[in-house]
């Protein structure tokens, strides 16, 4: 049987393949187009899973997330360390020894005589060698001297001092060398006067509650105090 002779079945079947063919092929790329839409929109997910680091599988590319959480700072700021203060370096000076009575700023009347001695030297530096070659704390076991003051110590404590010092003056400013008038001036009815009782001796002035006396040349204003004491270093 030629060409032209092939039944109407015949040509018919092969049209179905075909047909059939084609909705396999079409189905085929809506699925692989289905795929590759599902994937892009997975790639575009920001995230996309825990909060860690992951790995993202896309269309042939591999994308690796790594997590950027803050590390806590360990720097302790400056303003929270402490900082020790430098030691003092100020040396004591003469104005620090004041002629209180009691009270002589950097020591006081009934202190342990080695530091009392300390204080003293302290400001007016090293003692001298001898004082007793001219004692003036008669009522005193013990003295020790620098020029122009001098301390007396009586059962291992201080128990007095004296003073000729022209630059070692009271906390009201008297010093060897302020007059009668001046003293009256300045510490007015708590300062008291006791005449000579010999002709030779000098009058003496007293400053209630304060423990703080003096020696003078005369009795007269203008007459100027010629020493300061207190304690066993009176007279």
């Amino acid at each position: 049987m030629g060409p032209a002779e092939r039944s109407p079945e015949t040509g018919g079947g092969h049209g179905r393949r075909r047909s059939a063919l084609f909705l396999v092929v079409g189905l085929a790329l809506s699925l692989l187009i289905g795929v590759l839409v599902l994937d892009r929109a997975r790639d575009r997910q920001p995230g996309g899973g825990d909060g860690g680091g992951s790995t993202t599988i896309g269309t042939g590319a591999v994308t690796t997330e790594t997590s950027t959480a803050p590390v806590p700072s360990t720097t302790v700021p400056e303003s929270s360390v402490p900082v020790s203060a430098p030691p003092s370096t100020t040396k004591p000076k003469p104005a620090d020894l004041r002629l209180g009575g009691d009270d002589l700023g950097v020591t006081r009347v009934g202190a342990p005589s080695k530091e009392a001695v300390a204080a003293v030297t302290a400001v007016l530096g090293g003692p001298l060698a001898d004082p007793a070659t001219d004692s003036a704390c008669i009522g005193s076991q013990e003295e020790t001297a620098w020029a122009g003051f001098r301390l007396g110590m009586t059962g291992g404590k201080l128990s007095g001092w004296r003073s000729t010092s022209t630059t070692l003056s009271t906390p009201a400013g008297a010093t060897v060398g302020t007059t009668l008038a001046a003293l009256r001036t300045a510490y007015g009815a708590a300062l008291t006067l006791r005449p000579a009782a010999e002709p030779d001796e000098a009058p003496v002035f007293l400053v209630k509650g304060t423990n703080l006396g003096g020696t003078l040349a005369g009795p007269e204003p203008t007459d100027a105090v010629t020493s300061l004491f207190s304690g066993t270093c009176s007279v």
